[in-house]
């Protein structure tokens, strides 16, 4: 059985299945599916579903390769149907002083949530 897990069951849903017996009497029972929802793309994880994380890249060979300052360049983004993508870009001459302030997950899921 394939089930179609979508951003509707986030953070949890129940699964429930059950069949009758001969005399009528009905047998059931259930699993509580945590959904895991990351900052890296829309990820869930269960034994029969696997959505693909974002993916972010040169849209071509040539567009993959160290760009020089001033450069146009094109990126490809790759994730599941309906994700919200936000993006920054942070020269790493930024953090050559000071890192104390480094753009992270754990900085920035708070601010989105």
């Amino acid at each position: 059985m394939n089930l179609r897990i979508t951003p509707d069951l986030i953070p949890s849903f129940r699964f429930v299945a059950y069949y009758q017996v001969e005399n009528n009497e009905i047998v059931a029972d259930s699993v509580w599916v945590d959904v895991k929802d990351t900052c890296m793309g829309t990820r869930f994880e269960l034994f029969f579903a696997l959505y693909k994380q974002l993916v972010v890249k040169g849209a071509s060979s040539r567009d993959d390769r160290i760009q020089t300052p001033g450069a146009a360049m094109k990126i490809k983004l790759e994730g599941d149907p309906g994700a919200q993508v936000n993006l920054v870009a942070v020269d790493k001459a930024v953090y050559v002083l000071n890192d104390k302030y480094k753009i992270s997950q754990a900085k920035v899921r708070p601010e989105i949530s």
